[in-house]
C-alpha cells in the first residue's frame, strides 16, 4: 500500500506574505557587462580540454 502526503511548506501555500516588497525585481541585462562578456567567451581550461580530445579522436581515428 502506498500513502501519498501532499505537504506543502507554509511558505508555498500562499497564505502567509514573507516579505515587504510588493514589486517585482527588475533585470536589468547589460550585454556589455564585465560577467556577460566573461560568459560568451567561455573559459579557457575547458577550451583547452575540447581541443585536446579532438586532437586525440583524429589520432586514434588516423591509428586505426
Amino acid at each position: 500500500m502506498l500513502m501519498v502526503h501532499d505537504l506543502k511548506p507554509p511558505f508555498l501555500d500562499g497564505n502567509t506574505v514573507y516579505t515587504t516588497q510588493m514589486s517585482e525585481i527588475q533585470v536589468v541585462k547589460d550585454p556589455l557587462s564585465d560577467m556577460a562578456i566573461l560568459a560568451k567567451k567561455g573559459s579557457t581550461v575547458v577550451k583547452e580540454l575540447r581541443e585536446r580530445n579532438e586532437r586525440d579522436k583524429v589520432k586514434e581515428k588516423e591509428a586505426a
